[in-house]
């Protein structure tokens, strides 16, 4: 498997992301799996994205669960739109002028030529989309990722922590999924993992 720990969603341009992990899927011919995090709280983040900035924890989880969104998106079948608090697309006001192009595109292009959908290409090799796991410390992230389903990476936790944050992402994923979600486990059955620093000496 090809992976990353992690890709910092609220750094990134969605859309750009989309196809960057999607290629490397095709390349890989459906090897990847996709990590992401909100960050750390370092002068980097701000740096891409003013609201990135983790200092401003609701701001930043906004953007996180955003970007996460038009990522889903973006690898779905077909075009895509989305309008939030951070993204528009397709933006708003842009039209073609050649009747013959958006006549036959319904799926993109609105009856006057305007721009209603857009299409990420390539999409993921593997269906629906890669697996995706989130890079946390924070216990809130655990209950935020078994909403979603999405698997986990322990971060900077003590087994103590592990157990306690794998403990409430169980019954958030069960709360949300109806049914009984196994210990350490996504709702479609992948492991949640933990990473830990290793010095290998001579």
């Amino acid at each position: 498997r090809v992976g990353q720990t992690a890709c910092i969603l609220p750094d990134w341009n969605p859309i750009r992301l989309a196809e960057e992990l999607a290629m490397l899927d095709n390349m890989t011919k459906g090897r990847v799996d996709v990590g992401i995090a909100r960050g750390t709280n370092s002068t980097a983040s701000i740096q891409f994205n003013v609201n990135a900035d983790r200092r401003n924890r609701e701001k930043n989880y906004a953007l996180f669960t955003e970007t996460l969104d038009i990522l889903l998106k973006a690898w779905g079948d077909g075009p895509f739109s989305h309008k939030g608090e951070f993204y528009t697309y397709p933006v708003t006001g842009w039209k073609e002028d050649d009747p013959s192009i958006y006549l036959e595109d319904t799926n993109h292009f609105g009856p006057n030529g305007e721009l209603i959908g857009l299409d990420v290409m390539p999409k993921p090799y593997q269906k629906p989309h890669p697996p995706i796991f989130q890079a946390a410390d924070s216990t809130n992230s655990y209950v935020f990722a078994g909403k979603r389903g999405l698997g986990t990476t322990a971060v900077g936790r003590t087994f103590d922590g592990v157990l306690e944050a794998w403990t409430a992402y169980k019954e958030s994923a069960t709360k949300v999924f109806g049914r009984e979600i196994p210990f350490a486990r996504t709702p479609d059955g992948r492991s949640l993992n933990v990473m830990r620093l290793t010095h290998v000496a001579e």
